[in-house]
């Protein structure tokens, strides 16, 4: 390795170590160019004002003003490609003397982008918000009307009877007498015709007589009863015709009102 460069001050001392010097003078023109191989022992003040070579093996360099003379920056490796390019190798750094920068790398190709981006649809028409309608006026609330007295609950009716049960009296030799247990019933005669005695029944009772026949039966009426035909007031034993169909009420004690179809 060879060092090439222009003395700028003297040296106090130039040895040689068996290297090829030119010129090989003790102290060399500092106006001429000094050429060093296999290396040499140098001692004083030294100034070059350029290098040819590396400078790696230059070694004792003292410090001072600024420091010993800075070695030769390496030559800086290619930049890789950007993304997956491999990067270059670093240069050596030198001692000392600052070397000549590297050339940079050129710089790497960057990847295709992605695809592009869909269009964004177009946002709707809002639609036209309909008109308030007006407020009615307020109408003032009446007073409100005093609360009217309840009513008298009315008395209760009497039960009706479950339809009218039958005493058949047909076939029978002799006038059938009425009990106080056919009231609220209905007589069936044919052959003979029908007693009412004194104290049979109550207020409110009734008993509807049938002839089942073609032949008039008589009502035979007790003396101190009283049996008054509807609408004609006459009062007496009534005669029953043929399939009449009377009705008999008691009205008070040993009072009654007998109408119907077919009664004489």
């Amino acid at each position: 390795m060879g060092v090439n460069f222009p003395f700028a001050g003297i040296p106090t001392s130039f040895r040689s170590t068996g290297i090829t010097t030119d010129p090989l003078a003790a102290a060399p023109n500092p106006n001429e160019a000094l050429n060093i191989s296999n290396g040499a022992n140098i001692t004083g003040v030294v100034t070059a004002t350029a290098f040819v070579g590396d400078g790696s093996n230059l070694t004792n360099l003292p410090g001072g003003n600024g420091g010993g003379a800075q070695g030769i920056q390496g030559i800086q490796g290619l930049q890789g490609i950007t993304g997956t390019g491999i990067q270059g190798i670093q240069g050596i750094t030198g001692i000392g003397v600052q070397g000549i920068q590297g050339i940079i790398g050129s710089q790497g190709i960057q990847g295709i982008q992605g695809g592009g981006t869909s269009t964004q649809g177009t946002q709707g028409t809002q639609g036209i918000t309909g008109s308030q309608g007006t407020s009615g006026s307020a109408v003032a609330q009446g007073i409100q009307g005093i609360t009217g007295v309840q009513g008298i609950t009315g008395i209760q009716g009497s039960s009706g009877g479950s339809g009218l049960p039958q005493n058949n009296q047909e076939g029978e030799l002799s006038a059938y007498t009425l009990v106080a247990s056919d009231a609220g019933k209905h007589i069936v005669i044919d052959t003979e015709g029908i007693n009412l005695t004194t104290n049979t029944f109550n207020t409110g009772d009734t008993v509807t007589i049938f002839n089942d026949s073609s032949t008039t039966r008589m009502l035979n009426v007790a003396n101190g009863v009283t049996v008054t035909r509807a609408s004609l007031g006459d009062s007496g034993n009534r005669g029953l015709n043929q399939f009449s169909l009377v009705t008999l009420l008691c009205i008070g004690t040993n009072k009654y009102v007998i109408t119907g179809a077919g009664l004489t």
